[in-house]
């Protein structure tokens, strides 16, 4: 019998996107490096462990005035992963 708080399809429909609400700690430039180790702790609990998806979730994740410091980093890997792809 279904609660009627979660309808008996509400599993059923649950989105299979993994890492849809995979958010990152919010990102401190005065501490760089703690950073960096709580984001493997995060893709760590999270069950993350594929070196793509890391750099993916990362990416998406990254505050624009961050990902702006590091675009040659991200565009140059984004080309490479389109390279090996195609």
């Amino acid at each position: 019998m279904p609660s009627p708080i979660e309808p008996e399809s509400a599993a059923q429909d649950a989105p299979t996107r993994p890492f849809a609400s995979f958010r990152l700690p919010a990102y401190a430039p005065e501490e760089a490096e703690l950073w960096l180790v709580q984001v493997e702790c995060a893709f760590a609990v999270a069950g993350i462990t594929d070196d793509h998806d890391k750099f993916r979730l990362l990416v998406a994740n990254l505050p624009v005035h961050v990902a702006s410091q590091v675009r040659d980093v991200i565009t140059a890997e984004s080309s490479a992963s389109s390279a090996e792809a195609g």
